[in-house]
């Protein structure tokens, strides 16, 4: 009975959030956070996830053979097109949609109506067309984002604080450039363990729910989007240049609550999903239109991308389809808009393409390439609980790792293909292994 009783001190008690390191990471300092850390629960949950094994599982050929392959997927040339504005340092805003999947992105082949703001929006900037997600979860899209790292099957990186410290992450790399930085989400940062993560890479400003009123939290998450976006716009008026922001939309997670009146009839969750997507949009194309008239707005560049895909809507049965997602740049800083990027990009890719882009150094991130690289061979990489997909130009596939066989397949793609997924993979895991 005792030991039953002492699950709820140990799980933290019943935020919405389950415990996890978040909850008492409280400082930038990482040993201080560990002070912090309820003992029993950590002890158990290392036990749980062996986080101490150096076997990678995923290793199917010898390592020369694994960086020769993969050292041919990342070329780490200079050769690359210039897209911003040789001006002054350059401020960006970065906004991470939840669960933006391109089957509601009208340009990116999904439903036309949805995300109509979206769509306006693209074509005044960059829409990259053929982007992919490095994972199914917001843990996993938030670390592929920040710190162009390729999602895990079985576990996620960002669980272990003790491993992401060692990490290469945007605001690290402006922090360096004397950037002052910020992140900004509606819902618990101890939601998926963002909190430690976040702290860790040195965010200086952190703004969560608990930075809002009550009347401002009317969501079971938190604050909604509109509200994070006019405080945002509010923040950045007083914001000292050069600046790197970064949001993370919250109201088309799950259960897909919205605080306005739906225009798509029903209430099952197709209907919802797409409805929270709809007032997103709204409410980003809010916060542009606004940003527009700000001084700052001529030096800056904007991207939005998402977290992941999603199999709502259900158009289809593609695995291949959920990890479809939309990125797109505008903003003043940008030397001209309507361009389409139509090649095979991943979610991984964005951290060296904006630094690269801004003239800063991108040799610790090692595993995605500068989109506008006119040397790299296009491929986009993304693992789901124990398999991975790998999109090339013209073929890709979804391979299963416990069955050992292609579960989808476009364009008959041959086992050399499937040697590239497995090559990155080893090396991927192995990294993760050796943080």
């Amino acid at each position: 009975m005792l030991t039953g009783l002492l699950i709820i001190p140990i799980r933290g008690g019943w935020h919405t959030a389950p415990m996890n390191q978040s909850m008492v990471y409280y400082s930038h300092d990482h040993f201080a956070n560990q002070l912090a850390v309820n003992a029993p629960w950590n002890f158990f949950s290392s036990v749980v996830h062996n986080t101490g094994s150096t076997t990678n599982p995923f290793a199917t050929m010898s390592q020369a053979k694994a960086d020769s392959l993969t050292n041919r997927m990342l070329p780490t040339g200079t050769l690359f097109t210039q897209h911003l504005k040789a001006d002054s340092a350059t401020n960006v805003v970065l906004i991470i949609w939840e669960s933006l999947t391109a089957k509601v992105v009208a340009p990116l082949g999904g439903l036309s109506g949805i995300t109509p703001n979206l769509t306006k929006l693209s074509e005044e900037g960059i829409l990259f067309t053929n982007l992919y997600a490095s994972g199914d979860r917001s843990d996993k899209g938030l670390v592929a984002i920040l710190s162009g790292y390729p999602s895990q099957p079985i576990t996620s990186i960002i669980k272990y604080p003790r491993k992401t410290i060692s990490l290469p992450s945007l605001p690290k790399s402006f922090k360096a450039n004397n950037y002052h930085t910020s992140f900004y989400y509606g819902g618990e940062t101890e939601f998926a363990n963002m909190k430690s993560y976040l702290l860790q890479q040195g965010f200086d400003r952190i703004v969560d729910k608990y930075s809002f009123t009550p009347k401002q939290m009317n969501s079971k998450w938190g604050a909604h989007d509109h509200v994070v976006f006019d405080r945002l716009l509010k923040d950045l008026e007083k914001e000292k240049s050069p600046f790197f922001s970064t949001i993370f939309t919250l109201s088309s997670h799950e259960p897909y609550e919205v605080p306005v009146k739906t225009a798509i009839p029903g209430n099952n969750s197709e209907q919802k999903f797409l409805n929270s997507h709809q007032y997103t949009d709204e409410s980003l194309f809010n916060f542009i239109t606004a940003a527009k008239r700000r001084k700052w707005w001529n030096n800056s560049l904007v991207i939005i991308i998402a977290d992941h895909g999603h199999p709502l809507p259900r158009l289809n049965t593609s695995r291949i389809s959920e990890f479809h997602i939309p990125m797109l740049w505008l903003g003043g800083a940008l030397k001209h808009g309507g361009f389409r990027y139509t090649k095979v990009a991943s979610q991984t890719d964005l951290a060296n393409t904006l630094l690269a882009q801004l003239g800063n150094d991108t040799k610790d991130y090692q595993f995605g390439v500068d989109l506008f690289n006119d040397t790299r061979t296009p491929f986009a990489y993304f693992s789901f609980n124990n398999g991975f997909g790998f999109i090339g130009s013209k073929r890709s596939l979804v391979y299963d790792n416990v069955g050992k066989m292609m579960i989808e397949s476009i364009g008959s793609p041959a086992y050399t293909d499937i040697e590239l997924g497995q090559a990155y993979l080893q090396n991927s895991f192995g990294d993760y292994l050796k943080r």
